[in-house]
C-alpha cells in the first residue's frame, strides 16, 4: 500500500464530531434517513476543510479502488508526483442488528477490484449491543485485511427509543494505549441532540451541569 502525504488523525476528527454534533440540527423525532444524510455531510465537509475533495456514493475515481458497490463517501487528494487524484479515507455505514458480524464486515471492507483498499476508513455502525460491538471490533482486528488506520463509530440504541442513546468507538488497529471511548447523548427540552465524552465530566454537555462524578468509559 502506497503512504499518502494525508495523515488522517482520527483524534482530531471524532473530537470534532462529538463537539459539533449539535451543529447537524438532529433531533429525536427525526428518522434515521435524515440522521444519515446529515452525519455523512460533516464527514464530507471535514474532508473539503482538510484540502481532500469528496464524493457521495462514489465507485472509485482512482483506479486502484473501483468497485461496484459504492462507497457513501470517499476523500480524495491529489499525488505528489503524478498530479492524479487519489482516494485517502472512505466513510461506510451498516447495521450489525440486521447483518452476521462477516455481512457486516464485508460491507465496509469491500475491495477496489484490484484487491486494494483505501488506507483509512471511518465506519458507523448502529447496532442495539455493547457486547456484540466489542466482538465485532475484536473479529476485525483478528480475521480481516483492514485499513492502516480506522475509526469505528458505533452507535447504540435502545429497543424503546428511535434514536441512539450513546455511541461506543474504536480505532483499529487495536492496541493497549488507545482504548474504546464513550460518548453519551444529550437531548434539550425540544429534542436537540448534543454530545459530549462520559470521560470527559459532561465538558462539552450543552444541557445541564457537568457531573463531577464521571469516569472513563
Amino acid at each position: 500500500m502506497y503512504k499518502p502525504r494525508f495523515e488522517a488523525d482520527f483524534n482530531d476528527i471524532l473530537e470534532r464530531f462529538v463537539r459539533c454534533y449539535h451543529h447537524l440540527n438532529l433531533y429525536v423525532y427525526d428518522n434515521k434517513q435524515k440522521f444519515y444524510i446529515r452525519e455523512i455531510d460533516f464527514f464530507a465537509r471535514q474532508g473539503e476543510s482538510l484540502g481532500c475533495l469528496t464524493f457521495f456514493q462514489d465507485k472509485g475515481m482512482d483506479p486502484r479502488y473501483q468497485r461496484e458497490t459504492p462507497m457513501d463517501l470517499a476523500w480524495y487528494t491529489r499525488g505528489q508526483n503524478t498530479g492524479s487524484y487519489q482516494i485517502v479515507l472512505r466513510v461506510e455505514t451498516g447495521k450489525l442488528f440486521l447483518r452476521s458480524y462477516d455481512d457486516l464486515a464485508k460491507k465496509i471492507l469491500t475491495f477496489g477490484k484490484s484487491g486494494d483498499m483505501p488506507p483509512y476508513l471511518i465506519a458507523i455502525v448502529h447496532t442495539d449491543q455493547e457486547n456484540t460491538a466489542h466482538e465485532f471490533v475484536k473479529l476485525l482486528n483478528r480475521n480481516y485485511k483492514m485499513p492502516a488506520k480506522s475509526l469505528i463509530l458505533f452507535k447504540i440504541y435502545n429497543f424503546d427509543k428511535k434514536y441512539f442513546h450513546k455511541m461506543i468507538c474504536w480505532e483499529l488497529p487495536l492496541k493497549k494505549t488507545t482504548p474504546s471511548r464513550t460518548v453519551l447523548t444529550d437531548t434539550g427540552i425540544n429534542g436537540l441532540i448534543s454530545l459530549h465524552f462520559k470521560d470527559q465530566s459532561g465538558y462539552y454537555k450543552l444541557n445541564g451541569e457537568p457531573s463531577l462524578n464521571e469516569q472513563y468509559g
